[in-house]
């Protein structure tokens, strides 16, 4: 069973811990564009790539290690759906998925599982 934290607005977040894979992994990431943070464009994609890399690793965004993909990040528009899609390490089969959503002060788990065409779609598109 998955344990569950809480940060410190008291909201359910699953911690890194228990959702660090071991190998490549894919990490998807959903939000609304106004919730990702920063104030320019660049500085938004860097934070969120930190964000994620933190979470998992405790490290900054490497691009020695990890590549990067986003869908929908049109940041004038408040309140659009985004994606942020980060690849870790290498695969020659499609690596385990974790799926995400950000809300502005913490990322919580999607247990529900993700079908494989939205992720094809995401990766083509972008």
């Amino acid at each position: 069973m998955e344990s569950v934290a809480a940060d410190e607005t008291g909201s359910p977040e699953t911690t890194a811990l228990q959702q660090q894979p071991t190998g490549p992994v894919r990490i998807l990431v959903q939000t609304k564009t106004h919730l990702v943070p920063g104030d320019k464009y660049a500085e938004r994609i860097e934070r969120m790539q930190n964000l994620i890399c933190q979470h998992h690793w405790n490290r900054d965004f490497d691009w020695d290690q990890d590549r990067w993909n986003l869908y929908g990040a049109d940041f004038g528009f408040d309140d659009r759906t985004c994606y942020f899609l980060m690849d870790h390490g290498e695969s020659h089969t499609d690596p385990p998925v974790l799926w995400y959503s950000w809300t502005g002060e913490s990322l919580l788990v999607i247990p529900i599982p993700l079908l494989r065409e939205g992720l094809v779609q995401l990766t083509s598109s972008a």
